[in-house]
């Protein structure tokens, strides 16, 4: 049912018409350049071709800082090319209504932060508590949770320059991917057991009650 609201909420936004059969991949937050909205067009031709095959369906949502030049270029670069095939979508803005659609009906939520830069990602916890997958790199609070909660992709540890970890992780991340792709194309109960698996871990451990009884044992109680 959210898969099929959020495909609704797509035509009725881009005209665009997306498939209930196919895996819709979302990447939606704040545009600027180390949470690299830019890493899975790295190959265009090659993410143009797994589109027009329907492998995949894509929609980037955000927006980038009015100031920041090189993100808005970056943008508008994107909303000329979802113009090539019918199953990418950019939406403007990243506002709480939409966002509750996005993490609901997408089947694989992307992340790809470049390590060690994010901070928190608390959208991925929403969207793992909406039954969401997600890809997603080792930064952020993904480096404190078990693996079986989400296709994790990317170098370990920073590299000394970020374009060898742009590529490195541009690579790793085609590759886990197909993984996925595979599991959901081939085996759905596995598939829904591991989005169960991380709901259940994420009503467990990503709720502010969780957090306020950690500060209120770890530092006024013990």
């Amino acid at each position: 049912r959210h898969k099929e609201k959020l495909i609704k909420h797509n035509e009725k936004r881009t005209k665009k018409v997306f498939s209930m059969d196919i895996p819709i991949i979302v990447w939606a937050r704040r545009h600027t350049a180390y949470k690299r909205p830019d890493l899975i067009f790295t190959d265009w031709l090659r993410l143009k071709k797994m589109l027009q095959d329907g492998l995949i369906q894509l929609l980037i949502a955000g927006k980038p800082h009015p100031s920041d030049i090189p993100a808005i270029n970056y943008y508008n670069w994107l909303y000329e090319k979802s113009l090539e095939v019918p199953n990418l979508s950019v939406w403007a803005g990243y506002e709480r209504e939409q966002s509750a659609i996005l993490k609901a009906g997408a089947d694989i939520w992307l992340f790809t932060s470049r390590r060690p830069r994010e901070a928190c990602h608390t959208s991925g916890m929403s969207a793992m508590l909406s039954g969401t997958i997600p890809l997603a790199s080792r930064d952020g609070w993904y480096d404190e949770i078990p693996e079986k909660y989400y296709f994790p992709f990317g170098v370990d540890s920073p590299c000394v320059g970020e374009g060898e970890q742009d590529s490195k992780d541009y690579r790793n991340l085609m590759l886990v991917l197909g993984n996925a792709l595979k599991i959901y194309n081939n085996d759905k109960p596995a598939w829904y057991q591991k989005a169960l698996l991380a709901k259940q871990y994420a009503e467990k451990n990503c709720v502010s009650d969780r957090m306020l009884k950690e500060y209120i044992d770890l530092m006024y109680l013990s």
